[in-house]
């Protein structure tokens, strides 16, 4: 008997996350991911910001809100999470290409001991590379070391135009231990959701077939939501009945993801930012559904804030369903005039 997975589209373009872990379903066995959870951003004992522009920002959605240090002595930020654990990746959102600096050093801090001394996670001889998306710019930090923290230092050290560091958002990924009956569906959505870079993707097609049009999608450049959602519906197709349905919030943004009609219940997943709701479509519409129980593996990125969770499902307008693989790629080829 087949599961249900009713993928969400929104016009075939579009992208989207959510934020906060389902605990419920971690244990130590489980298959591991780099996962968001819930931190408490403050400042460390020698941060010195401009008011108003405090650590406050980084618990914030918007963009529009920024840290902005004094000078670059002040230039630094702390986290905590509830358990030690081990950083994965951290990705910030600097303020302009300008104000991306060229270094910065990453600390793991040792309880009981100075805020300005701890492991090295992340050394300041380190490059910081520095990538665009949607008109912003932000940097993705990978950390190799075991060691688990409970609170943790970020040292803006050199490079940004200002010489101070200037940070709109930043997210931290944990690596967390999934029970395997969701990690399998997780590890689905994640290995589509790398595929290619997120970006204008692929809106026409001269493919004739629907595999045909799979591998010309896996071979782009770039991939937008209903291109995540393609893939991800192609691959389930054998195992899965899935909907794909597309969508308009409120803030009119259109995005793509995913349903699932599992054993335990309905989840919906995103297969464009590697995120899996514990929630049905609609329910995520209606607004039932809770938000922070969401998984957000280390593809999601602040800067599409306006696609996850309570930011873009309640009150959202559906604008198309897909009950099939056929009918999704006549989709396209309706796009295509072909």
């Amino acid at each position: 008997m087949k599961r249900y997975i009713l993928l969400v589209l929104l016009f075939l373009v579009g992208v989207g996350v959510v934020s906060g872990i389902y605990f419920q379903s971690l244990h130590q066995d489980g298959s591991v991911f780099n996962l968001q959870q819930p931190v408490d951003f403050y400042s460390c004992n020698d941060s010195r910001y401009y008011s108003g522009h405090g650590v406050e920002a980084l618990d914030t959605a918007s963009l529009n809100d920024y840290v902005a240090a004094v000078n670059a002595q002040g230039s630094s930020f702390c986290f905590n999470v509830a358990d030690a654990s081990q950083l994965g990746s951290l990705k910030l959102v600097w303020y302009s290409q300008a104000e991306a600096p060229r270094s910065i050093e990453v600390l793991g801090l040792v309880e009981g001991e100075d805020e300005a001394s701890g492991e090295v996670l992340w050394a300041k001889e380190k490059p910081v590379t520095v990538k665009s998306l949607s008109g912003f710019f932000y940097s993705e930090i990978n950390f190799d070391s075991p060691s688990r923290f409970s609170r943790f230092r970020v040292n803006y050290v050199s490079g940004a135009g200002q010489d101070r560091l200037l940070l709109r958002a930043a997210a931290p990924f944990f690596k967390i231990s999934v029970d395997e009956d969701v990690a399998s569906l997780l590890s689905d959505i994640h290995r589509v959701s790398v595929i290619a870079p997120y970006g204008i993707g692929v809106a026409e097609t001269d493919a004739r077939d629907v595999d045909a049009l799979v591998s010309g999608l896996k071979s782009a450049s770039s991939l937008h939501c209903g291109n995540y959602s393609y893939i991800f519906a192609h691959g389930i197709e054998s195992e899965y009945d899935w909907t794909a349905v597309g969508a308009l919030s409120n803030l009119k943004a259109a995005h793509t993801v995913v349903e699932v009609d599992y054993p335990a219940g309905k989840y919906t997943a995103d297969p464009t930012l590697g995120a899996l709701y514990f929630c049905s479509y609609s329910s995520m519409q209606a607004g039932t559904c809770d938000f922070s129980k969401a998984i957000y593996t280390d593809t999601y990125n602040p800067i599409l804030w306006r696609y996850k969770g309570a930011d873009f499902y309640p009150g959202a307008t559906i604008q198309s369903t897909y009950s099939g693989i056929q009918d999704y790629f006549n989709a396209y080829r309706k796009l295509d005039g072909k």
